[in-house]
């Protein structure tokens, strides 16, 4: 079974190859922020990492099509993946 941040990371993976749509989830990424964090808590990750993905999959629907790469972006580091805009900074 995928862990929390695996299954959060096949979405914005997703939001990425769709173009920052929000149309990775029906709903929107904020419609999977609740069951994220039920699975996150289960799976005892840090309270502060469970509030900061939270807080940035409900705001994404309001952030302008422009700066959803870079929340895209930034949520992906905070779960540990580079994303391609960073990967090569990475390695």
């Amino acid at each position: 079974m995928p862990s929390p941040k695996e299954k959060i990371l096949k979405f914005l993976s997703l939001e990425i190859d769709r173009k920052y749509d929000n149309k990775a989830v029906v709903g929107g990424l904020e419609r999977v922020q609740q069951l994220w964090e039920m699975d996150a808590r289960e799976a005892r990750l840090p309270d502060n990492l469970i509030t900061a993905v939270s807080e940035k999959l409900v705001a994404y629907k309001d952030l302008p099509h422009e700066a959803r790469s870079a929340a895209v972006e930034e949520l992906m580091g905070m779960l540990g993946r580079p994303t391609p805009q960073n990967k090569s900074a990475v390695q």
